[in-house]
């Protein structure tokens, strides 16, 4: 951390900027990727309808994109279907 922090310092007059990357889990949503701007804690708002959700701590980077910046990993359609996918295939062996 200490070394993208040295780097981050140098890229700043370029107009980059530190930030995390989490992962959240909302009900409505599904699993996202989140860039934020801040040190992130154990909850953070899903940025599509701002409830609190759980949120995990992927790593640090540095950006020039503007926060939040999220991907869709996976909706909640297909968490039920891998879900009921992996039970299908556990309860025939």
């Amino acid at each position: 951390m200490e070394r993208l922090h040295e780097i981050a310092l140098k890229l700043i007059p370029e107009g980059f900027v530190q930030c995390s990357y989490i992962s959240i889990h909302c009900r409505q949503h599904g699993s996202l990727r989140v860039r934020v701007d801040l040190e992130p804690s154990g909850e953070h708002p899903c940025p599509l309808c701002g409830v609190l959700c759980s949120a995990v701590l992927l790593g640090h980077g540095i950006t020039k994109g503007l926060s939040p910046a999220f991907d869709v990993v996976c909706t909640p359609t297909q968490e039920a279907a891998r879900i009921w996918a992996s039970h299908n295939r556990n309860s025939k062996q």
